[in-house]
């Protein structure tokens, strides 16, 4: 679903100029001369987008079980949970006495684990995954290089302090730092498993297995934009070179996109 794609009406450009002499040089000039003085001005113009325009390619289902998941942690509730797989085969809950789980854009940082489902891990074991991710970040769930177990768990919790970090494979101190929200889905690729798929605040964007290789979303999506800057000097002596420009792009989530130009 691409309807969310396009991109803002402000951006801010950087100039050159060329500054010019008052008068004629009194002296002719060398052979090689030096680089022409310049001054550089940020100007924020109003824009007007003229085109947005998104291609995006087949996005390949997983077809093999995958020694890799990135995750993108998106935010929000349980009812952002999107996917093929069996209602028997997901599971989500918000714990909503324990506080909110950080909403998309919200920049917020929570504590996040994710280990080996159907009740085969203890605290103690090797995780998938573990540590404080700030929204709108990816975290990837690896094992070594061998293949992913058939169901994941991920865990959400507050943000947890430095100092009250956990040994690795255990839980935070669930006085101080509650659950969240607890999300399960089948990892293994024998339900469907299509990137853009979420489950709960996380959010299927890569994957990699024998049979496929590395698939990402980055290499599914072609953006184009065409944008005019109503610009222009009276006289017609003098030039503009736009050395750069931001762009906001709005693309899953908000992002600030400084371009260099030639």
């Amino acid at each position: 679903d691409t309807s969310a794609i396009g991109c803002s009406d402000v951006a801010t450009y950087t100039f050159e100029t060329q500054e010019r002499a008052s008068n004629p040089p009194s002296q002719q000039p060398s052979e090689q001369p030096s680089n022409s003085p310049t001054e550089t001005c940020d100007i924020d113009i109003a824009l007007e987008c003229e085109g947005c325009n998104v291609t995006t390619n087949d996005i390949p289902p997983c077809l093999g079980r995958p020694t890799m998941f990135g995750m993108l942690f998106f935010g929000g509730n349980c009812s952002n949970t999107f996917s093929l797989q069996l209602p028997n085969q997901t599971n989500c809950t918000d714990f909503f006495e324990n506080g909110a789980i950080p909403e998309p854009e919200s920049n917020e940082t929570s504590y996040i684990m994710a280990v080996v489902g159907l009740g085969l891990w203890t605290e103690g074991n090797t995780t998938l995954f573990e540590g404080n991710v700030r929204q709108s970040t990816v975290f990837y769930l690896y094992r070594d290089g061998f293949r992913l177990p058939s169901d994941t768990i991920i865990y959400t919790f507050p943000e947890v302090a430095q100092d009250d970090i956990p040994e690795p494979g255990f839980f935070p101190d669930p006085q101080l730092y509650p659950p969240l929200q607890i999300v399960e889905f089948h990892a293994s690729c024998s339900q469907p498993i299509v990137l853009f798929n979420q489950f709960g605040a996380h959010q299927i964007i890569q994957f990699e297995n024998a049979a496929q290789g590395n698939v990402t979303i980055l290499e599914a999506t072609e953006l184009n934009y065409d944008i005019a800057v109503p610009i222009s000097f009276p006289t017609g002596e003098d030039t503009i070179r736009v050395s750069s420009a931001q762009l906001i792009t709005n693309y899953t989530i908000p992002r600030l996109i400084t371009v260099p130009i030639n």
